[in-house]
């Protein structure tokens, strides 16, 4: 249709440059191979591979019942997700292309401890079949998604807790919009449980966009605002794409009175825009071809502008990164220091090649032996830091064990007890304080994030990696010694500081944050890192606390509290459930706090061991990628000057190539910025 179809060619013409930048990547991993650069030709097929197949992830979230799979069902342009009245999805769906209908489901590994028992025969003799652990993906036919992807709601509130066995479902349909490079992600409500919330919020970490649905018919309702306020700000996504969903449904009268009120609601926090669609009607146009419905529904509209944000914001600027990286490539590595290099060892009889690299052989080697001992001590300083990360997260835990009895006195039930109070009332009660103590936690964990583990993280982060640049200045120094000594003429990259080299030599792309924050810069990239990684384990922090506390766990310990509450009246029933509510609390915190307390202190711990990876690791591409130039040319002059020659030959050749290369890089950087 025509609306459609404008915005597909936006998404096609970014496939046609992510295809065109994946060939120039491609190429340039074949000069660099050619010139026996094997660790840099392997880092650019993969990059060549990853931007060949990126797709933007698109993330659809919000709480359970607001309509998310009707809405996306509008987006593809067909009814392929379930969307009817009872279910509600419990496990992540990603809709991706394929030539043809069909579906993957994987299992997580391990299982969860708890498993709804509505499991198809199926799923079920495959777990058993592979003993229930480690277990493959399983194809499906299309038909049968549903048996997988959803829970009735009918089952009640403890099946619908239990834990899916699946760690998701990729569905593969043959549509225009995920052809062209679009992947939509169907995800549990954000209201359903903890473990579900903390599946859903891994994924909107790696999406490229968020699209929050909210649901007209309850507008801003008390789940959403505390998913809104608590769970997105937690994980630092202030941004989404509001979406108010079943606009149809609200009388005319009352529609601009609403858009003032969500956009006055959440004017912090919609920064992405706006959209007051019908999905329903937007699906029935496509469906109908009825263009007047479809333009009505309002997603056009959105459609297009969330076509603009991925091609011309998201994926412009991911393109504009790796197109540079392979100019810097191109130019710093090949032209300017390995060619030249391996020309300059030509010009030498292979004699005097060979006794200069059994002259530098020793300085390789102890350049060797001074990446491990720098990743060694990098290690040493992370593990003498662990007490500290213990130290930190158990007087979070210890504080909010001591505002548990604050909590509970402070807050007022709404529920009403009466003379005769009843389990079902008394249940209420329990939920609703469980739910006001998991908020005060939700308030105290955020703040704590931002005023204590960011800036916790920041000295850390400077105290373990701070001093490593003399180490980094001196290795670098001799390597570049060494490509001087053996081309004649200077490789030192001037004005190049020492981590923007160890993100290059990794070639790696969106790292210059990484790059800053080893540094020891608080500002700009680098403190942008320190707040994702922060935003990071202060999100898995709160999950880990929040998700062992609920009103589930605290209702099923009431075994005989009802009954003494029935001979108290209301002001003593409330009384005695708030010392209950209270008392579980803090047995449960304390329970499994030093549990908690350790496994954050791994986590920081891993994070920054694989900082440290990453440093030693680029110094290690350096030597090799030194030592497989020289090697390169030393097998072509063995060959005599049969061999010589046709290695000059294959350098002016690599030399056409590099510059080819480098003018349809150029052409194609130009295609992206405008």
């Amino acid at each position: 249709m025509g609306s459609s179809d404008s915005v597909y060619s936006g998404y096609a013409d970014h496939a046609r440059n992510r295809a065109e930048l994946a060939d120039i990547l491609m190429r340039t991993a074949a000069v660099t191979n050619a010139m026996g650069m094997k660790v840099l030709c392997q880092k650019l097929q993969m990059l060549s591979k990853k931007t060949k197949n990126e797709a933007f992830i698109v993330q659809i979230a919000g709480t359970f019942k607001n309509g998310k799979s009707t809405f996306i069902n509008s987006i593809l342009g067909e009814e392929i997700l379930p969307a009817y009245a009872l279910p509600c999805t419990a496990v992540v769906n990603e809709v991706k292309w394929g030539k043809t209908k069909g579906a993957v489901v994987h299992f997580r590994d391990p299982l969860p401890e708890k498993i709804s028992s509505a499991i198809p025969q199926k799923a079920l003799m495959h777990m058993r079949a592979h003993n229930f652990k480690k277990i493959p993906p399983i194809a499906i036919p299309y038909d049968e998604i549903e048996d997988y992807a959803v829970i009735s709601v009918d089952r009640g509130k403890e099946e619908i807790a239990y834990e899916s066995p699946y760690e998701k479902i990729e569905v593969f349909l043959p549509l225009p919009i995920l052809g062209n490079g679009v992947e939509i992600v169907d995800s549990p409500g954000l209201n359903e449980c903890a473990a579900r919330t903390r599946v859903t919020m891994n994924y909107i970490s790696k999406a490229d966009a968020v699209l929050f649905v909210l649901d007209a018919t309850r507008i801003l309702s008390a789940d959403e605002l505390k998913v809104i306020d608590h769970t997105l700000k937690e994980y630092g996504f202030d941004d989404p794409f509001i979406i108010v969903n079943k606009f149809d449904a609200v009388r005319e009268r009352e529609r601009d009175p609403m858009k003032q009120f969500v956009k006055s609601k959440l004017s912090h926090f919609g920064t992405s825009g706006f959209y007051f669609v019908s999905a329903r009607n937007a699906l029935d146009g496509k469906l109908d071809r009825d263009l007047d419905l479809l333009e009505s529904s309002g997603m056009p509209e959105f459609e297009k502008a969330l076509s603009e944000y991925l091609t011309k914001s998201k994926g412009r600027a991911k393109l504009f990164r790796s197109a540079k990286e392979v100019k810097r490539i191109l130019n710093d590595e090949l032209m300017y220091k390995a060619l030249p290099l391996q020309r300059s060892a030509l010009s030498v009889s292979v004699d005097e090649m060979r006794s200069k690299y059994e002259s530098i052989k020793p300085t390789l080697q102890a350049l060797r032996f001074e990446k491990r001992r720098l990743f060694d001590d990098l290690l040493f300083r992370i593990r003498r830091c662990i007490p500290e990360f213990k130290k930190l997260f158990r007087a979070k835990t210890d504080e909010i064990i001591a505002n548990i009895d604050v909590w509970t006195k402070e807050y007022t039930p709404k529920a009403k007890v009466g003379i005769i109070p009843d389990e079902k009332t008394m249940n209420a009660i329990v939920r609703e304080l469980s739910e006001y103590i998991n908020s005060k936690i939700e308030n105290s964990q955020t703040n704590w994030r931002k005023l204590v583990l960011e800036p916790f993280l920041s000295k850390r982060i400077d105290l373990i990696f701070g001093n490593i640049g003399e180490d980094l200045q001196k290795f670098y120094g001799e390597i570049d010694k060494i490509n001087t000594n053996i081309s004649g003429r200077s490789c030192k990259p001037e004005g190049v500081p020492p981590w923007k080299r160890i993100m290059g030599s990794l070639n790696v792309v969106d790292t210059e944050g990484l790059g800053e924050a080893i540094s020891g810069k608080v500002g700009g990239a680098g403190k942008e890192y320190i707040k994702g990684l922060a935003l990071e384990l202060g999100a898995i922090a709160l999950l880990q606390v929040v998700g062992m506390l609920n009103p589930v766990t605290v209702i099923a310990s009431l075994t005989g509290v009802f009954f003494y509450s029935k001979h108290k009246g209301e002001t003593g029933a409330v009384a005695k459930l708030r010392e209950h509510v209270c008392t579980e609390y803090i047995n449960m915190l304390e329970t499994m706090r030093d549990k908690e307390v350790n496994k954050f202190a791994v986590d920081i711990a891993n994070k920054l061991a694989r900082m440290a990876k990453t440093v030693t690791d680029a110094m290690e591409a350096e030597i090799t990628e030194t030592e497989n130039n020289i090697n390169a040319v030393m097998r072509e002059m063995e060959k005599g000057s049969a061999g010589i020659a046709a290695r000059e030959a294959k350098l002016s050749q690599i030399e056409k190539a590099i510059k080819s290369l480098n003018l349809r890089t150029d052409e194609l950087i130009l295609k992206i910025m405008t």
